[in-house]
């Protein structure tokens, strides 16, 4: 295993000769008033995230016919099946909110 090579050592120079140095760099800097106090800017502004209600996985075997028409349905509209199937749920009367209905495809991933 080699050792990482120690760094160079900073050269001994006083402010005058370092300024003799930067001043190539001054070209592309943005012009500066004496005095002036450069403000940064502000972070930009970030829309809140939307709630992602909780939850939980369950599994049914379906009919192949009713998997094919459910996903069929689903891409004709653009939705997931989940919202479809939620969608059906709540018309049968089942406790499904407006949360509920969130795609959660279609959220930023962090």
């Amino acid at each position: 295993m080699s050792r990482p090579k120690a760094p160079a050592p900073l050269p001994d120079m006083d402010d005058e000769e370092l300024r003799q140095r930067l001043e190539p760099l001054a070209a592309t800097l943005p012009a500066r008033q004496a005095g002036a106090v450069v403000q940064p800017e502000p972070p930009p502004v970030v829309a809140p995230q939307p709630r992602k209600p909780p939850r939980r996985g369950i599994e049914f075997l379906l009919p192949d016919a009713v998997v094919t028409e459910i996903k069929t349905r689903a891409a004709q509209r653009g939705v997931s099946g989940t919202i479809l199937l939620l969608e059906l749920l709540r018309d049968a009367g089942y406790p499904v909110s407006k949360d509920d209905f969130l795609d959660l495809r279609k959220l930023p991933r962090r």
